[in-house]
């Protein structure tokens, strides 16, 4: 225990926000912040994975180590959606480059090597705790954005099913947000009315009402064609509404896989920054 006088002297870094990607977010307020956890819901095809790797090769382009787990969707969905999301193309087209000469594909993603991937289909908390020592031990940093895609997918260790589960895994994540002192993002389910995506979700609209534990929560729906609509359910640092009143809306080209008119044009790739492993020790879930 200290005093609050002495929390100064805590880590400098901790709830530091994320670059902004999203700008239209990030003029409105909504931060991604170091050591919190954050929940994105939204119905399926509506753009939740979307937000996700588009955040997560954002923060990557700003020099920063990223960790993508993703037992929800293959390598290869995912690999023709970067170089979508990369150069501009439709992912069509991206899945012709990747047949017909996948050198050159692999010539643009390299960029981002220091971003992992995991598609194993069978997904724990420890596994997730693993893949993160495990990144430290080979970059010799623990990763700045952790994406887990989704909540549904990661088995329950304690045997337990639907919202009981949801909430343990959340509340592991959040310790690991902490932990490591990452932003740890989340992708989630809303309930069946919500299936059509075309509806501002409400906080109630999360499956497992699982509101707790995040500091950020952002439910995605289509307004209309062309744009994607961000209603910010919750916000520790900023304005949001249960009741869906707090919403934003952005272009959205799902055939080319870009938000907010692109992302990847303006940012300068630097080395990923070098920290001690052995100084931070094991990750221990409470």
């Amino acid at each position: 225990m200290i005093p609050m006088t002495r929390a100064r002297y805590e880590r400098a870094d901790l709830g530091e926000p994320l670059p902004p990607v999203l700008k239209s977010l990030a003029r409105a307020g909504v931060q991604h912040r170091r050591g919190q956890l954050a929940l994105v819901a939204g119905a399926p095809g509506r753009g939740k994975s979307v937000v996700a790797q588009t955040l997560a090769l954002g923060v990557a382009e700003h020099g920063l180590p990223v960790l993508y787990l993703c037992p929800d969707t293959d390598a290869v969905t995912m690999r023709g959606r970067m170089f979508a999301m990369l150069t501009g193309v439709t992912v069509d087209e991206a899945d012709q480059a990747m047949a017909r000469n996948p050198a050159s594909v692999d010539e643009v993603l390299s960029r981002f090597n220091f971003v992992r991937w995991s598609f194993d289909t069978y997904v724990t908390t420890d596994h997730i705790a693993e893949a993160c020592e495990a990144y430290a031990y080979g970059w010799g940093a623990w990763p700045a954005l952790v994406v887990v895609d989704n909540v549904g997918n990661v088995a329950d260790r304690g045997g337990g099913e639907d919202w009981n589960a949801w909430e343990r895994t959340l509340s592991h994540l959040s310790d690991l947000a902490k932990t490591i002192n990452a932003h740890v993002l989340a992708l989630h389910h809303l309930t069946g009315e919500y299936d059509d995506g075309d509806k501002v979700p409400t906080l109630s609209a999360l499956r497992g009402k699982v509101s707790k534990l995040p500091s950020l929560i952002m439910g995605v729906y289509t307004p209309y064609e062309g744009a994607m609509g961000f209603s910010v359910l919750k916000n520790r640092s900023g304005r949001a509404s249960a009741s869906g009143g707090v919403v934003y809306e952005m272009p959205c080209d799902f055939e080319r896989m870009q938000l907010d008119g692109g992302c990847f044009t303006s940012a300068e790739v630097v080395d990923v920054p070098k920290v001690n492993y052995q100084e931070e020790g094991d990750i221990e879930w409470s």
